[in-house]
């Protein structure tokens, strides 16, 4: 009896060939059905519930669960900790798996903030449930529904202590973003001035500077510039950074070793903070410049001078979309003129005249200073703090390094 072939024609009311493989059956149909139809698929069979993934617990048993919940059966709300990023710039020994970040808190309490009190954990209330039923149908994660409830709590907080009735009237993200946007450009409206300084009012000229020569060539020197203190305000009072605003340094360890992620983990700001009253606060101030050319030949330049607060942090401040970063002056161009004279005292000069500029970018930081020295700025929550001005850091290449050479920068402040 001969053994049946394995492979049957799929033409089966027309044909009762069949083949010992595949590519026999693919020959077949070209050469003796090239011209017909394809048969239809067979009916698909329904897979049964047995061969379907089943969830730990259904979504509806879930839902159930919550609504009819037993007040007299309490349950545990408490959100699992997640271990932060390793990825810091710190120092580690690089063997074997990273230990967990650790931070502590350097210096008081400041003076706008109260202490946080622990909240006691018991039965779900109704705004608990009804964050319980949206996270099970939108599947939110741990670190999602965390962030969410933490908003709901900051917001409880805020009509229990403001004691006024707040709505949201914003709905949809098209509004948000207009308002967002009509929110930025009131922030940033800090015109600029011109400034004129006349060459006899600049300080620590060289002695053999000839003044008449300086004058001639310069003229006034002219100096663009903003009112840093209010630029200052408005970064450190502006509500898109007013959560993460960094009012005190921290310790970050790692086990037993100390890691540095952003300057207020530094011992620089630690240093500083102990020596001012606990309840004020460091503004650090991160100055840069840098001199660029504005046309194709190189003819006309800008030296622009860059204010960032270091309270922000880096993971915001150093992004352009959120506008951190702002232009608080335009430094003068000062060349050396290409008349062929020798000239040895101009390199001082233009070191004092960098100099006097700075001290009349950074003079309004001086003014209506309290007897502790500090300023009243509105800063995170709307509150008024004692700030403490600090310049943190400057950063400019190696020519305006050459510049700023004689600068003292300590006693701006």
């Amino acid at each position: 009896m001969p053994k049946p072939k394995k492979f049957p024609c799929p033409f089966t009311e027309a044909c009762s060939k069949g083949f010992d493989s595949v590519d026999g059956v693919r020959a077949h149909v070209r050469m003796d059905h090239s011209r017909q139809p394809l048969p239809p698929l067979p009916p698909e069979r329904p897979c049964t519930s047995a061969q379907l993934p089943q969830p730990i617990i259904p979504r509806e048993t879930a839902r159930e669960m919550v609504q009819h919940m037993d007040e007299s059966e309490p349950m545990d709300t408490t959100v699992g900790y997640s271990p932060p990023s390793t990825s810091d710039t710190g120092s580690a020994s690089g063997q074997g798996v990273k230990q967990p970040l650790h931070e502590v808190k350097v210096g008081g309490v400041p003076h706008a903030y109260e202490s946080e009190t622990p909240r006691k954990l018991g039965t779900l209330n109704v705004i608990e449930q009804r964050l319980a039923l949206y996270s099970l149908d939108k599947n939110l994660s741990n670190a999602e529904y965390t962030e969410l409830a933490d908003f709901i709590q900051f917001a409880m907080d805020h009509v229990r202590d403001s004691s006024e009735r707040v709505s949201i009237t914003v709905r949809t993200t098209e509004t948000l973003n207009s308002r967002l946007n009509q929110d930025a450009d009131e922030l940033i409206k800090v015109p600029l001035e011109t400034t004129s300084i006349p060459i006899t009012d600049i300080e620590g000229l060289p002695d053999d500077c000839d003044l008449e020569d300086l004058s001639a060539v310069l003229g006034e020197v002219q100096l663009c510039k903003r009112d840093i203190k209010k630029v200052s305000q408005l970064l450190f009072s502006n509500p898109r950074f007013s959560e993460k605003m960094i009012l005190r340094p921290v310790i970050q360890m790692r086990g037993n070793e100390r890691v540095f992620t952003d300057i207020h983990t530094g011992k620089w700001w630690q240093q500083v903070q102990s020596t001012i009253p606990s309840t004020h606060v460091i503004l650090a101030l991160m100055l840069s410049s840098d001199q660029t050319a504005v046309s194709v030949n190189g003819r006309f330049k800008l030296w622009p001078v860059y204010l960032k607060l270091a309270n922000i942090p880096k993971e915001i401040r150093d992004i352009p979309e959120h506008n951190a970063s702002r232009v608080i002056a335009y430094l003068p161009i000062i060349d050396n003129p290409a008349d062929g004279r020798s000239r040895p005292w101009w390199s001082g000069a233009k070191s004092a005249i960098i100099h006097s500029c700075m001290k009349k970018i950074l003079e309004p930081l001086n003014k209506d200073r309290l007897d502790d020295g500090s300023l009243l700025l509105r800063g995170p929550g709307n509150l008024i703090y004692h700030c403490i001005p600090a310049l943190a850091a400057y950063s400019a290449d190696l020519p305006e390094q050459y510049a700023y050479k004689e600068l003292d920068y300590c006693d701006f402040f």
